[in-house]
């Protein structure tokens, strides 16, 4: 038994087959299809899975300010009114990580809204994997359990169908020739710290450049290679203003919540890496080479003639990951985590052996190393 959208795709492919089409030719035909229609298509594809008693897992994604994070929020209280049941605003999150955590014990059908923060420079996410979609996947499909996932950063796609970004522009907007013609539009625009307020008495939501409606590409899999192929775009409606204060209250609360937590995450991880690098230093930085007396003939004489081609280098990254796993064992980070954190404490250790080798000979269990390796929070 398939759906409605499911029949569509598979028509298409056949079309897009038998007529030998290349990618770009696929997505202009995936273009020309009526948004409307594979709107309905799309939305007629979440009350069938609901029907069939199977969950909804798909992600968007797009640049800053294209109103992916919009999008996925109308499409987020469609699920849930499908569904039978009402979107909670505590689960709006900002992380994946977050997620795992509140989804193993939630309600049947519960609807899950991850809008991923771009993570800064310097933390604990630019350095640990988070989780992955597809963790996920097996722990809401018995359960009907339901999750949007938005990100300006395009993940390996492990959902059952993903929107992005297309040519066209993302976002259609209110156009009101009353705030073009105003002297004050640049200063009202610039309103920041009243957001939801407007200088003059023209409601926020009928302000010039107001979002009205977004559209992104959508892509499903094609069956007989599971290559995600694009199938048109998917148009709705700005969400009402109520709807979007609520959503703009929550999302900057939690924001400031999880930099808070991530930031006491980062911390507490670099402590940890510090006490294991001192723990395995004289491991995990070898000398190599060899030192000792070369005899040798010169001018008629011989001579003993010293010579030191030792040096100091870093073990492999598989030697440090096998050091992690003494440390912390097999249950503290996934594997990706460990790879990772060895990566990290390479590039540390990197440091240390440059400045050894450019000194000579030195005695790494005896080193004062307070700003070599192990100091690993002032090298990063």
């Amino acid at each position: 038994m398939s759906s409605k959208l499911d029949d569509f795709c598979r028509e298409m492919d056949k079309k897009i087959t038998n007529s030998g089409m290349l990618f770009d030719e696929a997505y202009d035909y995936a273009s020309s299809q009526d948004p409307n229609y594979i709107t309905h298509l799309f939305l007629d594809d979440f009350v069938w899975r609901s029907e069939n008693r199977r969950n909804i897992l798909f992600e968007a994604y797009g640049g800053q300010g294209v109103g992916k994070s919009l999008f996925t929020l109308d499409l987020i209280l469609r699920i849930c009114k499908i569904y039978g049941r009402p979107f909670d605003w505590d689960n709006l999150l900002v992380s994946l990580d977050e997620l795992e955590q509140k989804i193993k014990n939630a309600p049947f059908k519960t609807t899950y809204f991850v809008d991923e923060q771009p993570k800064a420079i310097k933390g604990y996410g630019s350095y640990m994997i988070s989780k992955e979609i597809s963790d996920f996947e097996e722990m809401g499909r018995f359960t009907m359990k339901n999750i949007g996932f938005c990100s300006p950063t395009e993940r390996q796609h492990a959902s059952y169908y993903y929107l992005k970004e297309g040519e066209e522009d993302s976002i259609e907007s209110v156009i009101n020739e009353d705030c073009i013609q105003c002297k004050n539009h640049v200063d009202c625009m610039r309103e920041k710290d009243h957001k939801f307020q407007t200088i003059c008495g023209i409601p926020f939501w009928d302000r010039h450049g107001y979002p009205k409606s977004f559209q992104f590409m959508l892509y499903k899999k094609r069956k007989r290679d599971d290559e995600f192929i694009p199938r048109g775009y998917v148009k709705v409606p700005m969400v009402q203003p109520k709807t979007f204060i609520q959503y703009d209250k929550v999302k900057e609360r939690n924001v400031l919540k999880w930099e808070k937590k991530e930031d006491k995450l980062w911390h507490g991880q670099l402590h940890e890496l510090n006490d294991f690098i001192k723990e395995f230093r004289t491991k995990l930085i070898q000398l190599k080479g060899r030192k000792g007396v070369k005899v040798m003939k010169l001018k008629g004489q011989v001579r003993n003639i010293p010579y030191d081609d030792t040096y100091f280098s870093v073990a492999s990254v598989e030697a440090i990951e096998s050091c992690l796993l003494k440390r912390f064992g097999k249950r503290r980070y996934t594997i990706k985590e460990t790879k990772m954190l060895a990566n990290m404490v390479k590039l540390d250790l990197q440091r240390e052996v440059n400045k050894l080798n450019g000194v000579g000979n030195f005695d790494i269990s005896s080193q004062n190393n307070s700003n070599g390796a192990g100091d690993i929070e002032n090298n990063i």
